[in-house]
């Protein structure tokens, strides 16, 4: 393995660039102890599996890269040979910052192809290691190009989890709308404060949540007026309307007739 000297390192790092190493086998194998190194892991192989200090460990796919940023404690298993896992490591101001704008990723993300091509060229300015700036100055460009699609993909990820949590706000809206259902009572059913909560929803349906709760509770009270003999007070009881009137204006709103009408018009056609 070719490393540039300590000295060489020391004059072009200088809060400027990156300090790095490739990870040796022992260290990708081994427990790796916190320290002040970004790691990042080339996955060849999909059989792999990261343990973390708290218990918790990943699978990482084939073909995959892993972050994993300072201060984490990891080993990793695999029944494989280590030449299906390559990795290496940087440290110093730059990559600090980079880190601290990508929320310091300490799980495995999986990054677009371009990610590996920017890896695997890191590696082969590590191979050559000439000493030379240009070479130095384009290996701390490809590290700069790596941070980029971290952030990248945490801005993807963060917008997956959005989606998966608004769809989740929508089945418990769809089942229990019955009760007395309102942003305040789903921002506490999942630890979020309202304005997240009706962002992240309207972002997905296109709709805020209290419009597709009354939407919701509408279609439900159609069902009642066409196929049970309950009152309207019954119904607007139901699903929680303030009382008769609030529940017929909002009824007409939603579909242009009064639940009267609804009833005695669409029973018709049964």
């Amino acid at each position: 393995m070719n490393v540039l000297p300590p000295e060489f390192l020391t004059e072009f790092t200088k809060g400027r660039f990156f300090y790095y190493k490739e990870l040796k086998e022992n260290e990708l194998l081994s427990d790796v102890k916190g320290n002040r190194y970004h790691h990042f892991l080339y996955f060849r192989s999909d059989s792999c599996v990261i343990k973390f200090e708290d218990g918790s460990e990943i699978t990482p796919q084939e073909s995959s890269l892993c972050y994993i940023g300072p201060g984490v404690e990891y080993t990793i298993t695999t029944p494989d040979s280590i030449a299906f896992i390559s990795g290496i490591a940087c440290y110093g101001w730059l990559a600090d910052s980079f880190a601290f704008s990508c929320n310091a990723f300490q799980t495995h993300i999986s990054l677009r192809p371009t990610s590996i091509d920017y890896f695997n060229e890191i590696c082969d300015f590590m191979d050559e290691s000439d000493n030379k700036v240009e070479t130095t100055n384009q290996m701390a460009l490809q590290f700069y190009k790596l941070f980029i699609e971290l952030i990248f993909a945490q801005n993807h990820t963060v917008e997956c989890k959005s989606a998966v949590i608004a769809q989740k706000i929508k089945h418990y809206i769809e089942t229990n709308i019955d009760s007395d259902i309102s942003v305040t009572t789903i921002a506490k059913q999942f630890y979020l404060s309202e304005t997240h909560v009706i962002r992240i929803f309207r972002e997905k349906f296109g709709v805020t949540p209290k419009q597709y709760i009354l939407k919701t509770k509408i279609n439900a009270s159609k069902l009642l007026l066409l196929n049970t003999s309950l009152q309207i007070k019954e119904i607007a009881m139901t699903y929680h309307f303030a009382d008769s009137y609030h529940f017929s204006h909002t009824f007409k709103r939603f579909t242009g007739v009064s639940p009267e009408k609804y009833r005695l018009h669409e029973g018709e056609h049964e």
